[in-house]
């Protein structure tokens, strides 16, 4: 399991056993987490998926992917599972963005 690998998780078989967090909720971050299932290059190098991007050669969305991407993994650094377990315990937001979630996918998917 790539999770326990990472050293987020731990693992015990048999009696008793199961599956616990290797650390304090505190000290994993999603960064982390998104890591360890899909791996480094999770976010791609390119957006448009162009081999040949790369810092020398450009693509027209180089510049804007690379920003972005820093963003992305800057803010899955910061957060860590007690951020989202405390959130989940104070309630959440309430569909604060709207097409999230399986009844709002449904809803926009095209119909037959």
């Amino acid at each position: 399991m790539a999770l326990v690998r990472a050293g987020i998780l731990v693992s015990k078989r048999g009696i008793g056993g199961g599956i616990a967090l290797a650390r304090e909720p505190g000290a994993i971050s999603l960064l982390q987490v998104v890591e360890a299932v899909e791996g480094p290059a999770w976010l791609g190098e390119c957006l448009l998926g162009l081999d040949e991007c790369s810092s020398q050669q450009t693509c027209p969305t180089h510049q804007f992917w690379e920003r972005l991407r820093n963003e992305i993994r800057n803010e899955l650094e910061q957060t860590t599972l007690d951020t989202v377990l405390t959130f989940k315990k104070e309630g959440g937001a309430k569909r604060a963005t709207p097409g999230c979630g399986k009844a709002a996918r449904k809803e926009t998917s095209p119909r037959s």
